[in-house]
């Protein structure tokens, strides 16, 4: 597959405690579809995918993919120690 166009790195909005903002991720994709993306990147290094515990990564996937719903593709952050990991984690996140 091949990406092309506007490509936006999702941010991941934090609260205080520093859990996810579950609010703000329902809202961003909707407006961003309506800026013109074609494509999101989900847990890169603006969305704090280093930063998040690997079961917060999946959850914000799979979250971002239902909001998205197919309309456009998505990437997510798979980057690990090992490529047997970043395999391990790609395969659990479906």
């Amino acid at each position: 597959m091949k990406f092309k166009g506007i490509l936006p790195a999702l941010v991941t909005p934090l609260c205080e405690n520093e859990s996810i903002n579950r609010t703000v991720p329902e809202q961003l994709p909707e407006h961003l579809l309506g800026k013109g993306a074609d494509c999101f990147y989900i847990a890169g290094a603006t969305g704090e995918g280093l930063a998040l515990r690997p079961s917060e990564r999946r959850g914000l996937a799979v979250e971002a993919v239902r909001i998205i719903n197919h309309r456009k593709p998505c990437i997510q952050r798979g980057g690990k120690k090992t490529i047997a990991l970043a395999i391990r984690e790609a395969e659990r996140t479906g």
